[in-house]
């Protein structure tokens, strides 16, 4: 297994949380913000920035805050 495989998807866990909890995939929320699921996958793996357009869909969609979805660590300074 080599690094990138072995850590996919570290950097945005409640994100990915998200998109479980809410029967998405990573196709199936790609194709709500209108890009690819490669370039989603690229963004969720911090090969590529997110994007404002897409940060916003994505905010809307699930209905959470910025540092909800996109901020590592917020869980565990809430708790």
């Amino acid at each position: 297994m080599n690094k990138t495989t072995k850590n996919k998807y570290e950097l945005f866990p409640t994100l990915m949380m998200e998109i479980g909890k809410n029967g998405d995939t990573i196709k199936s929320l790609a194709e709500k913000i209108n890009i690819s699921p490669v370039t989603l996958a690229r963004r969720l793996n911090g090969l590529r920035p997110f994007e404002l357009p897409e940060i916003v869909k994505i905010i809307k969609l699930y209905q959470k805050s910025f540092d909800e979805l996109f901020l590592k660590d917020y869980n565990k300074k809430e708790g």
